[in-house]
């Protein structure tokens, strides 16, 4: 009868030290090219099993080989955020909202979104069609226009409300909703109500750099404020 692949191991791991006095064999051994990885696999388990997650296939609907949907000893996200959700729970799109065993459910989701491009297709199969996540909707990219006004905007609520345009480098600006040229994008990092958050004071500093370079309507606008060049 055949033995298993196991017992002639199990065989060939006993008759080596008999033969060479020694247990560590050479690599590929004559007799076995299996014999090393069989005795490595023995000696340290854990990694063998590492070993063969990275197997896992990314093309097959069902498999990822997300490290954060597969880390054995740690809090798995996806598992987390399925059960969460066929104990009728919803899953929230920013951090800080909900905290399921240690793990942040908001900010992971918030993360799969923002990084839809950068995920595999099986991973994005297994976000919509178990989690009902779907990608972010990407800012509509502003025009260098558009960035002038949103910056006028910030210097005119801060000369408005200090009386001039003195404005320390590092001084970020509130622009509110509703106002010209406010809603976040490239030159403004959404304030999370439909705002923006502007470098007020690393703009100014730029622009008196770069004075020769405006145009007089600009220039113009500035100098209504009491800018100083």
């Amino acid at each position: 009868m055949p033995r298993s692949p196991v017992g002639l191991r199990v065989g060939q791991g006993t008759h080596h030290p008999k033969r060479h006095t020694h247990h560590p064999s050479p690599s590929p051994v004559w007799l076995s090219p299996s014999l090393p990885g069989y005795r490595s696999t023995l000696r340290n388990p854990e990694a063998s099993r590492a070993r063969s997650t990275d197997r896992v296939n990314p093309n097959t609907p069902g498999q990822t080989t997300d490290r954060r949907l597969l880390r054995p000893r740690e809090p798995k996200p996806f598992p987390t955020a399925k059960s969460h959700i066929d104990a009728g729970g919803t899953l929230p799109h920013g951090p800080g909202v909900l905290v399921v065993q240690g793990e942040d459910l908001g900010a992971w989701v918030q993360a799969q979104r923002l990084g839809w491009d950068r995920l595999g297709v099986a991973q994005q199969w297994l976000l919509e069609s178990v989690l009902g996540i779907e990608e972010a909707e990407r800012p509509v990219r502003r025009t260098q226009d558009d960035k002038w006004n949103l910056n006028l905007a910030a210097a005119r609520r801060f000369h408005a409300r200090e009386g001039h345009l003195n404005v320390p480098r590092k001084h970020v600006e509130e622009v509110p909703a509703g106002v010209e040229g406010a809603g976040g994008g490239t030159n403004g990092q959404d304030d999370g109500a439909g705002g923006a958050l502007v470098q007020l004071g690393m703009f100014l500093a730029n622009t008196r750099r770069r004075a020769d370079k405006l145009t007089k309507q600009r220039r113009a606008e500035l100098d209504q404020l009491d800018m100083r060049w």
